[in-house]
């Protein structure tokens, strides 16, 4: 249900910054370190847990190389919770174009889509 829900968030704010990604740019470059280090912690966060959620069925060379992007993913995440890491990447976000943040609204949309598509869930519960 809670992925649900955070699903959907994912996805009408990622079809809203695809329409207007000067909102997506001010919103990230504006907010400050705090609110930056949760959005890329629990971006991060959802994709390792998808992948490896996703290697359990898949199996494989493909099932391993996803689990090991998906640990690799959950320690990036760990990463973005120190503050200066977080204000580097600020630093590095400010002076992008705007085609670049319509690109990361299509990311939030696809991990919006990916939790609203179940996968990493186990489908006999």
């Amino acid at each position: 249900m809670l992925t649900t829900i955070i699903g959907w968030i994912w996805t009408v704010a990622g079809a809203l910054f695809v329409w207007r990604p000067d909102w997506m740019k001010s919103w990230h470059t504006k907010r400050g370190v705090n609110h930056v280090r949760r959005v890329l912690f629990l971006t991060a966060l959802a994709i390792g847990i998808s992948l490896i959620g996703a290697a359990r069925e898949t199996g494989g060379i493909v099932g391993t190389a996803m689990i090991v992007i998906g640990v690799i993913a959950i320690v990036k995440a760990f990463l973005f919770l120190q503050r200066k890491f977080t204000a580097w990447v600020i630093a590095l976000m400010t002076p992008w174009p705007l085609w670049i943040f319509r690109i990361l609204a299509i990311v939030y949309v696809g991990v919006g889509v990916l939790l609203l598509s179940g996968i990493g869930r186990d489908a006999s519960l």
